[in-house]
């Protein structure tokens, strides 16, 4: 699958699906996740972006996978099983050129807890993915493409 090359403000972010060929010189900056509870992706709300997947960045020796583990149970009260590589952001600074990858990943929630209150969120959401579009803090063609791959990789597992 081909995914659209788009400017996110001076960056320019596409995706590399799992198994593509990442730069050497981008380090990994954070993590994000697709969960997805029977069929329906669950958004978190943050101050200041809005409705959005849960993720964030890499505290000081963590992996991508528990960075990705931590931020759901930060943003959304959740616990998953497998986290299922869908592929990794790549987001360059247009003035800079310095590169930082996101690996992304697709994952069924296992349990959804109430939020607690020093979470990162203003509050969950169970969205279906013809609701996406209407509630997401930005969308463009990049995110579209991306959410389509998550629910297909979502739907095989």
């Amino acid at each position: 699958m081909e995914y659209p090359i788009v400017s996110w403000g001076s960056d320019r972010a596409e995706f590399l699906p799992a198994g593509a060929m990442l730069p050497t010189d981008a380090h990994i900056s954070a993590a994000l996740v697709f969960a997805i509870s029977e069929g329906k992706f669950v958004l978190a709300d943050i101050e200041g972006r809005g409705w959005c997947i849960p993720g964030g960045h890499l505290e000081p020796g963590e992996t991508a996978e528990q960075a990705a583990r931590r931020e759901l149970a930060e943003e959304i009260g959740a616990t998953v099983g497998v986290l299922h590589l869908l592929g990794t952001y790549l987001v360059t600074d247009s003035l800079t050129s310095a590169a930082k990858l996101i690996p992304t990943y697709v994952a069924e929630i296992e349990t959804l807890s109430p939020l607690t209150q020093n979470t990162e969120s203003k509050g969950i959401r169970l969205a279906t993915p013809e609701e996406i579009p209407a509630c997401y803090f930005t969308w463009d063609a990049l995110m579209e493409s991306v959410f389509n791959a998550a629910l297909a990789t979502y739907r095989l597992l």
